[in-house]
């Protein structure tokens, strides 16, 4: 009998059945067997290390779901800064807005205060103007009479000295 590679036994032509031994048989036996011992711890070990692969595939799926949810969160927060930081951009600009919308309506009272005051005084130069204007009038008049009133006098004045 001669051994195959991968364990089988093909008997030889001429061989009879006195040629082989019980102990021939057995040695072939256990060599058959410690070669599929060997081939089963083979498979074994195989098994062992995918499972092992298997896990530290799972493992690393679910460490990388982790660092995709870490990452989303990441991205959520970055986003809430964001609109944060804008938001208070927003609400500065907003207060600086109505600051400047308070000193103009500040302005706008003053200026409307000066406006009012210098009314008031062009209001008082007319009148006094118009009281001036009166009083010049009336001056000329006084003057025109006086004036009358001393061309007159004189003129007595005159006739008084020639008589």
């Amino acid at each position: 009998m001669e051994v195959i590679e991968g364990g089988g036994v093909v008997g030889r032509a001429g061989d009879d059945e006195e040629g082989l031994g019980v102990s021939e048989l057995k040695r072939e036996f256990e060599k058959a067997f410690v070669e599929m011992y060997v081939l089963d711890v083979d498979i074994e070990d195989k098994s062992l290390e995918l499972e092992e692969k298997s896990h530290a595939a799972a493992k690393l799926a679910k460490a990388s779901g982790k660092s995709l949810e870490w990452e989303r969160k990441s991205q959520e927060l970055v986003s809430r800064e964001s609109a944060l930081q804008k938001k208070r951009e927003r609400e500065a600009h907003d207060a600086t807005i109505r600051k400047h919308r308070e000193e103009l309506w500040d302005w706008h009272k003053k200026l409307q205060d000066v406006d009012e005051s210098l009314r008031k005084c062009q209001r008082f130069i007319i009148r006094r103007e118009v009281t001036v204007n009166e009083m010049g009038r009336t001056l000329k008049k006084k003057e025109t009479a006086l004036e009358k009133a001393q061309s007159e006098i004189e003129s007595t004045n005159r006739n008084l000295k020639k008589k």
